[in-house]
This record gives structure tokens, C-alpha cells and sequence, in this order.
């Protein structure tokens, strides 16, 4: 089981509701081997997918996500942050040749689950985490 990600690039005249995103005939970037399915495409692929049975991680749910585009953090100019909601494990990925670099990033809030992504004006990113305590 996978959780997938998707970044599409802005495109006019492009209807991305009815872009087809692989389901049910794709789960993750692997092949569901439905019946009816036509697994040669065309499919918009994720660009990266959370593995659930990852040995080492609790993978459930990807969160996310948004390019950075602030001036904080120069060396995340340009790449997409995204997170896992069970995990907490926090990813960048940007383009590389035909497919994505991903990265690895680690907890960067400990003890939280990241419910939601945001961004203000200056493309800063801010992570909403949910906690038992009120």
C-alpha cells in the first residue's frame, strides 16, 4: 500500500480534474493488476510514494505539500516539502533529469502529527500538528 504525491505544473487549458492519476489501476508507482486496467497509460505517475510496510517508518498518510519559495532557507529554493501525518518523517524533492530526487529530511516536529501544510505571501512554509493535548 502507497501513498501517492502529485505535482502537476500549471498548465492553460488543462482540466486537472479529470487527469488520470492511475486509480485503481496504479497503486503508488506499481501496477494493481486489475482487470480492465491498461497499465501502459498514459498515467500521471506520483512523483514520490510513501511505502507502507517501509521497514523503519510508520507510514499512513502523506501531507502536503508546496514548493518553497521564501528567502529563509535559500537552499530549499525551488523544492517540494511534503510529510507523512502517522510518521512525522519530512521529505524535499525537486526534478532531476526525467523523474525526482527525494530526500529524506527526518522528524522535524517530534511528538506531532502534521495535519496540514500552508503558505504565506513570502512562500514561507508552515506545517499545522495535531496533538491529544488541548
Amino acid at each position: 500500500m502507497f501513498q501517492r504525491l502529485f505535482l502537476t505544473k500549471p498548465v492553460p487549458q488543462v482540466n486537472y480534474c479529470t487527469a488520470k492519476q492511475g486509480w485503481p489501476c496504479f497503486e503508488g508507482p506499481d501496477a494493481s493488476g486489475l482487470i480492465g486496467c491498461e497499465a501502459s497509460g498514459p498515467n500521471e505517475l506520483p512523483i514520490a510514494a510513501l511505502q507502507h510496510n517501509q521497514p523503519g517508518s510508520n507510514y499512513c498518510t502523506a501531507v502536503g505539500g508546496y514548493r518553497y519559495r521564501g528567502t529563509e532557507y535559500l537552499g530549499l529554493s525551488g523544492w517540494y516539502l511534503f510529510t507523512d501525518w502517522c510518521d512525522g518523517t519530512y521529505f524535499a524533492a525537486r526534478p532531476q533529469g526525467m523523474g525526482w530526487e527525494v530526500h529524506n529530511m527526518g522528524t522535524l516536529i517530534g511528538g506531532f502529527a502534521v495535519t496540514s501544510m500552508g503558505e504565506d505571501e513570502g512562500g514561507e512554509l508552515y506545517a499545522v500538528a495535531w496533538s491529544a493535548l488541548i
